[in-house]
């Protein structure tokens, strides 16, 4: 079954939705697709940048903040080939580094490209 057949299923289950929130339909779709980890810390301003993006667009994510939980340290390091600063994003298994990277794709159109086929090869 491929994304889009997904996505078809998903907004066929909430016909109910009204025309005028025809958009929120997409966020909807967009929340249930694609697994989203964030490594962060709590009093990290770039973190918070990274949550409020992700927040704004509607889609669910894994926050694992490395400043309440110091054991996920070195995992994060691992997944993300030695990068130590926060937060580090990850959309589908994919290292796409940190909030700068985030806001790029999201600036250039490509971020809900990915967010809607996480196989899609964005050019940061």
């Amino acid at each position: 079954m491929t994304q889009n057949d997904r996505a078809e299923r998903i907004n066929a289950a909430i016909p109910w939705l009204p025309g005028s929130l025809h958009g929120l339909r997409g966020v909807l779709t967009l929340a249930v697709m694609v697994p989203i980890t964030l490594y962060t810390k709590s009093t990290c301003p770039f973190s918070r940048k990274a949550k409020q993006l992700l927040d704004e667009k509607g889609v669910r994510y894994e926050e694992i903040a490395i400043d309440l939980n110091p054991s996920k340290m070195d995992e994060m390091l691992a997944a993300s080939g030695g990068r130590a600063t926060v937060p580090q994003i990850f959309i589908a298994g994919r290292h796409l580094g940190g909030s700068d990277e985030l806001q790029k794709l999201e600036d250039t159109g490509q971020l809900d490209a990915l967010l809607e086929r996480p196989g899609a090869q964005p050019s940061l």
